[in-house]
């Protein structure tokens, strides 16, 4: 008497379970964004963590790979091109006035950048966003539950003011980070109501109302502007969506002609504006006292030209012009410091050589960020041209993705390469 082979038993009938690895992708469906929020935590919260935050980033990049080993092509190019920077950063070590210094800071400026590469390239670029506003969130409100004030004088006057710096070490790092924070807020809220996560768009829209709170507190007019114009930009992007491939070609040509010729012509309007600015806000015409320091800044690169002190050569105890600007701007920690315009800065450490190979390395790749989101206006791609629009407006006053373990270098980093991201592309399916 045969016996007939139960379904179980059979190849046919059985049902194979995913084994371990072809289940593990599932598992980790969430790695990437709080991936993002943990980075992004760690230089958030440096005033609190100190060493940790080093400790974290350190780990980080290497981390994203075991877990993600597949992605680690994706960020070849960018590491080709974007690498570029802090390679010539290290390489200033041969010239640089505190070669040890330079060496140091070049390698932790090395691994910011390359935080920021994966970001751009190798992270679900949505899950990267919401890891951006978790992240954004846990600042706001620990600054909100636990931040402080301080007492900011006038350069020059016995005047004080008490300013919000929350959990920062200064109030223009306060308010740039709440600024920033404004602007990623307003993506996810965006991002929240057009994929009907309403729940998620409310969070933001909280989040938002906490941002706009500090930095009207922290009294920083710029970056209140800075941040509306740039969500503004966005919003355009984002509406821009319903708009033909012909009108959103017209329209980014007709923006990036008039920008081009208000740039051209700044020395007619620009003084004349930020005049009106500055008196309709109560600051006095020195911006703080950052022309001292630009004057400062003007003799060393005098000085030397070319090629720079070397990276991070210049903020160090002990240099005499450091020295002078510290006790000038009534800094008593000494660190933390700077020229307070990204142009001055590069210059200053790495010459015209390296300005020129920055400017032409972030031009380049602002352009070809713009154009492709032109062509795709998806949630992440508008949101970094509405940070680069938020940058213009801020570098002449603050210096950008030239500071080391720095969150403003990180996400620069990651929306330039965002801009090389390889294009998503529907595989054809394989026959069983």
């Amino acid at each position: 008497m045969t016996r007939t082979a139960r379904p179980a038993d059979s190849h046919q009938g059985s049902i194979a379970r995913p084994t371990y690895l072809e289940a593990r992708p599932h598992r980790l469906v969430y790695f990437d964004g709080i991936w993002v929020a943990f980075v992004m935590t760690a230089m958030l919260f440096e005033q609190l963590l100190r060493s940790g935050t080093a400790l974290v980033l350190v780990a980080a990049v290497p981390v994203y790979f075991i877990v993600r080993p597949d992605r680690l092509p994706k960020a070849g190019l960018a590491v080709g091109v974007l690498g570029l920077l802090p390679a010539f950063a290290l390489l200033s070590a041969f010239w640089s006035a505190v070669p040890q210094t330079t060496l140091y800071y070049g390698t932790e400026y090395l691994i910011t950048v390359l935080i920021g590469i994966v970001i751009g390239v190798a992270v679900n670029a949505n899950q990267a966003l919401i890891g951006l506003f978790f992240a954004f969130s846990a600042h706001a409100i620990a600054s909100m539950l636990i931040g402080g004030y301080a007492l900011v004088g006038r350069v020059g006057s016995s005047e004080v003011e008490l300013a919000f710096i929350g959990i920062m070490a200064s109030k223009n790092q306060a308010a740039d980070a709440s600024g920033l924070g404004m602007l990623i807020a307003s993506a996810v809220a965006a991002f929240g109501i057009a994929q009907r996560r309403y729940f998620l768009g409310l969070c933001a829209l909280v989040v938002l109302g906490i941002d706009i709170w500090m930095v009207v507190r922290a009294d920083s007019t710029g970056a209140l502007l800075a941040a509306v114009f740039a969500a503004f930009a966005m919003i355009a992007m984002q509406a821009g969506r319903v708009l033909t491939m012909q009108a959103r070609t017209l329209l980014f040509v007709t923006i990036t002609t008039t920008l081009t010729l208000a740039f051209a012509l700044r020395t007619f309007w620009f003084d004349a504006v930020m005049g009106s600015i500055l008196e309709s806000a109560g600051k006095d015409a020195t911006l703080t006292g950052r022309t001292f320091i630009w004057d400062q800044a003007s003799r060393m690169i005098d000085a030397n030209p070319a090629f720079g002190l070397g990276y991070n050569a210049f903020w160090n105890v002990g240099n005499p012009d450091a020295e002078l600007i510290w006790k000038f701007a009534g800094i008593a920690e000494k660190r933390g410091f700077n020229f307070h315009n990204t142009a001055i800065e590069i210059l200053v450490h790495l010459g015209y050589v390296g300005f020129t190979l920055f400017a032409a390395v972030a031009g380049a790749l602002a352009m070809l960020l713009a154009i492709r989101v032109t062509r795709r206006p998806e949630a992440f791609g508008t949101f970094a041209v509405a940070y680069l629009f938020f940058m213009g407006i801020r570098t002449p006053v603050e210096s950008y993705g030239f500071n080391p373990f720095s969150y403003a270098t990180a996400l620069i980093f990651a929306i330039l390469s965002y801009a090389l991201r390889s294009e998503h592309r529907r595989q054809a399916a394989k026959p069983r």
